[in-house]
This record gives C-alpha cells, sequence and structure tokens, in this order.
C-alpha cells in the first residue's frame, strides 16, 4: 500500500473533493456527536491527508489519525497545524499495537478495501468501547464511473494507458461488499446509508485526480504526460466544451455498533 500511493499526496490534497457537509452534518445526528460535549477519542485508519480526521476532531478530546504514507501525513500536518489535539501515526492499519488504548469511535473512509480485515477489524473490536461505532466510508467504484458519456469516455482513456496498472492494483484490493464482511463479525448492528451529492468537475481537477490514484504514476508517463493530457481535454472537450462535468456522486456509509 505505501508503494501505491507515496509521492501522490500533493494531487491527493489539491484535486481530492472535500468530503461534504452533509456527511459530517449525517455523522453527528446519527452517532450524536457534540463539539461542546466532547467523546474521548477517534481512530481514523487509512486517514490520508486528513479530509474526515481534522472535521471530526471538534468532537473529540484526543484524535489518531493513521496512514502508511509519510507523505500523506505530513500534508496532514500541515492542514491541522492549528488543530491540537490530533497525533499523526505512520503505520499500516495491520500493524498497530495493542497498547493504543481504547476508543469511542474508529472510522475508515475510502481505504477499508486495502486493509485485511481479519486482522484489522478483530483489533478494531478489541478496541472499541462497548456501545460505540465503527464507520466506514466509501464507495466500491474506481473514478470514473461509466454512467454518463463523459464519464464513459474517461474510463476508456485511462484504460488504454493504465490499463495494466489498473488489474495489478485491482488484484491488491478487496472488492467483497463492506457488510458482507462486517457481518462475519461479532458487531451487534450494522446499519447501511446512501447520500448523495453533485460534483462537478473541470479538466484540471480531472487530470489532477488521476494522478492522485494508485494506478497512475507522473514518473512513469514521463514525456508521455503532455499527450495523455491532451488527448484528455480533446475527447472530453468534444463532449462538453464548457469544461463542465456532471458527476451524480453515492457516499456509502455504514455503520457498525460493538
Amino acid at each position: 500500500m505505501p508503494s501505491l500511493h507515496e509521492g501522490k499526496a500533493k494531487y491527493y490534497k489539491r484535486y481530492r473533493p472535500a468530503l461534504p457537509k452533509k456527511l459530517f452534518d449525517f455523522l453527528e445526528n446519527k452517532l450524536q456527536l457534540n463539539a461542546k460535549s466532547k467523546l474521548d477519542r477517534l481512530l481514523d485508519l487509512g486517514c490520508g491527508t486528513g479530509q474526515l480526521t481534522i472535521p471530526l476532531s471538534r468532537y473529540f478530546k484526543e484524535v489518531i489519525g493513521v496512514d502508511p504514507s509519510q507523505d500523506m501525513l505530513s500534508e496532514a500536518k500541515l492542514a491541522a497545524s492549528e488543530t491540537k489535539n490530533i497525533q499523526w501515526l505512520q503505520s499500516c492499519a495491520e500493524d498497530l499495537a495493542e497498547s493504543l488504548g481504547m476508543f469511542d469511535l474508529v472510522t475508515i473512509a475510502n481505504a477499508f478495501h486495502w486493509m485485511k480485515h481479519e486482522q484489522v477489524v478483530p483489533w478494531i473490536l478489541n478496541h472499541l468501547r462497548k456501545s460505540k461505532s465503527l464507520v466506514l466510508i466509501g464507495s466500491y467504484h474506481m473514478f470514473p464511473k461509466k454512467d454518463t458519456d463523459w464519464e464513459k469516455m474517461l474510463s476508456k482513456i485511462t484504460d488504454d494507458w493504465f490499463g495494466a496498472e489498473k488489474q495489478v492494483v485491482s488484484s491488491l484490493q478487496c472488492y467483497t461488499p463492506w457488510r458482507e464482511i462486517l457481518d462475519q463479525y461479532a458487531f451487534s448492528s450494522i446499519k447501511n446509508f446512501k447520500l448523495l451529492e453533485i460534483r462537478i468537475w473541470g479538466i484540471e481537477k480531472i487530470l489532477g485526480y488521476i494522478y492522485s490514484m494508485s494506478f497512475c504514476s507522473v514518473e512513469k508517463l514521463g514525456n508521455q504526460r503532455i499527450k495523455f493530457e491532451q488527448e484528455v481535454k480533446e475527447k472530453l472537450l468534444k463532449i462538453n466544451p464548457q469544461n463542465r462535468f456532471v458527476e451524480n456522486n453515492q457516499i456509502s456509509v455504514i455503520i457498525a455498533n460493538h
């Protein structure tokens, strides 16, 4: 996992869409989070640049963000420079120490498919306080999906350019539905939710997002990068000359109570 994500943090931070306010409003309501009456401890696994960790930190006295990529954690530290209750830990989720302590909430956003659940979930259950929650956020689909003409075209282009790399990355991920995985473990309840959002893309943001993905290496593109970018620009602008591409995004939220 670290080797696939190293060197991508600057693209991840700049071009990955922020998690929407409706997600945090939803979590605040469902988990009864209150910034004035803080819970004790939060653990965010696969935290990346802190897109989930930092906004949730207002509800907790102590927060630990864990990621295997030092590049990601460096960006997270910069983004959270004014936030004093977060510790950043470079580690794979499979390698966490038993001594890390107990938590009131464990979150994993857009990263559970990279993890060995048979190691990670039992550890979480052993470190999650009774009646508290594990929350999984994300989806099972690579960007782009194939819901619209522009997404179909972009998918074809990335297949043409990075097809072999996509296959390698896919072989390293777990595509078993997350609910089916959690059903194997001793949670008292598991609930699924779907949140819908509209995301608007332009060419620059699309390219930046692609460069943040595990299958794409800017270094490997080398002097072919200009050709790749030109193809994306020309083919997408034929579909929409206004450079405005609409995506209907679906956020999956699974809340599993201990």
